[in-house]
């Protein structure tokens, strides 16, 4: 074994032997390799940047590349010829390179590629290949390639890293839409409230423009033929806001609702719509995937966390009372069935409920167990108090062994507090378990 040793003023000598001079400085585009793109057509071209970057065992020293693209005859006997897959080079007026030459200073790691790209003479270039020759319309692909290549035979580049093709997928118009299209469900009980409802451009919004919004409501018909509901339009004077949405320039916008649920009329228990769909605005056109925003109302009432509830028996093995009250029918309250408080193996087991305030009642919804062979609830019934004191029976409930689902019951309409939910029996012995309990009214 040879042992090297040097010292510290022979660091120029140690860099010019130990390494070979094209060694000395290496440079290399940073992301390199195809990259695909969408373009979006906005009137503006698309910027691009990419680093190249000035590395090796002396990389004070200076350095200069050139950067060009590469031409259709180097692309077709490099890919296409090869691949089987036509490569079309996007014309010289389809794109801007900003600075063909970079030059390095000893300072210098890295140095940006700019260029530009026109989306729209892009598309006209793919649709005019695309007609050229439909039969290889459906494998075409359409790149930019740009090479970087040292100016001088000392500026050495990686030629395993000297490559980036620009690879366009698709040129489309960039559209307005609603960042959520999942059906909302608010209750109706509450208050006049307002909403926020979040609108954005698909793309980062470099502009200050307008796009409009209308309720729609003849798709609420056509929701209920399809859905076999029942839900009607909410009348104009129960719904505030504006039918122009304002986007400016870096930001997304917002559509503001108020829900005036004080002038529905309750009594019949009707269940009302709003169905927003977003037009085309003056500079973008509608998304047709994400163009509507669909609110129900519910009788399901809400905040039952606020609730003060109360059980007569209760597992300290398994099963929690505030199981039923956290909209997670999967998590589940457990009798005492040998460790716990209250009644062990023993029905009837009872819920008491303090909805703080005296409120409509017309209806209860259950979860039993989410388990199959463990799914015990049979039978009860349900009872409501104004003072926790003198209470009156408003309803039955009977469950299937196995009922995996949501089981709804409707009770006699009565104003309350206080409401009890009775089991008095069970198919699995003893034993009860409850995922959630619901209920209705306003």
């Amino acid at each position: 074994m040879a042992l090297l040793t040097t010292s510290c003023d022979e660091s120029e000598w140690e860099v010019q032997n130990l390494f070979p001079e094209e060694y000395h400085k290496v440079l290399y585009i940073l992301d390199n390799g195809e990259k695909e793109v969408v373009l979006y057509k906005t009137g503006l071209n698309t910027e691009f940047s990419y680093s190249v970057v000035k590395a090796g065992s002396e990389p004070t020293e200076t350095a200069a590349v050139n950067v060009k693209v590469a031409s259709q005859e180097d692309i077709d006997a490099q890919y296409s010829d090869i691949t089987g897959t036509p490569h079309k080079v996007i014309p010289e007026n389809a794109y801007e390179i900003t600075t063909t030459e970079l030059s390095f200073g000893s300072d210098d790691a890295f140095k940006s590629i700019n260029f530009t790209v026109n989306p729209e003479t892009v598309e006209g270039f793919m649709e005019q290949q695309r007609a050229l020759d439909p039969e290889n319309a459906p494998y075409m692909k359409f790149v930019l390639p740009i090479i970087v290549e040292g100016v001088t035979v000392n500026d050495s580049v990686n030629s395993l890293k000297n490559f980036l093709m620009l690879s366009v997928t698709n040129v489309i118009t960039p559209t307005v839409g609603f960042a959520t299209t999942e059906l909302q469900e608010q209750y109706i009980g509450q208050g006049d409230t307002s909403i926020e409802i979040p609108v954005e451009l698909d793309i980062d919004n470099q502009w200050d423009f307008t796009s409009r919004v209308v309720i729609d409501n003849d798709y609420i018909d056509a929701y209920n033929s399809e859905h076999n509901t029942s839900y009607l339009p909410f009348p104009e004077s129960a719904i505030e806001m504006s039918d122009v949405i304002e986007f400016v320039s870096g930001n997304q916008a917002a559509i503001n609702v108020r829900i005036k649920y004080s002038e529905l009329d309750k009594t019949n228990r009707d269940d009302y719509m709003l169905a927003l769909k977003l037009e085309k605005g003056e500079k973008f056109e509608a998304s047709s995937t994400n163009n509507r925003y669909i609110l129900v109302t519910s009788y399901r009432m809400n905040n039952r966390d606020s609730w003060g509830w109360e059980v007569n028996s209760e597992s300290t093995q398994e099963g929690a009372l505030a199981n039923v009250y956290d909209d997670n029918p999967k998590t589940y309250w457990h009798s005492n069935y040998g460790q716990g408080h209250g009644p062990a193996n023993q029905l009837p087991y009872y819920f008491t409920i303090d909805m703080r305030e005296v409120r409509n009642v017309y209806g209860f919804a259950l979860w039993s167990r989410q388990d199959a062979s463990n799914s015990d609830l049979k039978k009860g019934y349900f009872e409501a108090s104004t003072d926790n004191a003198t209470w009156t029976k408003i309803g039955e409930w009977t469950m299937d062994k196995g009922t995996l689902y949501e089981h709804y019951y409707d009770v006699t309409p009565t104003q309350a507090r206080y409401l009890r939910l009775y089991i008095t029996e069970s198919h699995r012995k003893q034993n009860a378990g409850v995922g959630e309990i619901y209920v209705f009214g306003y």
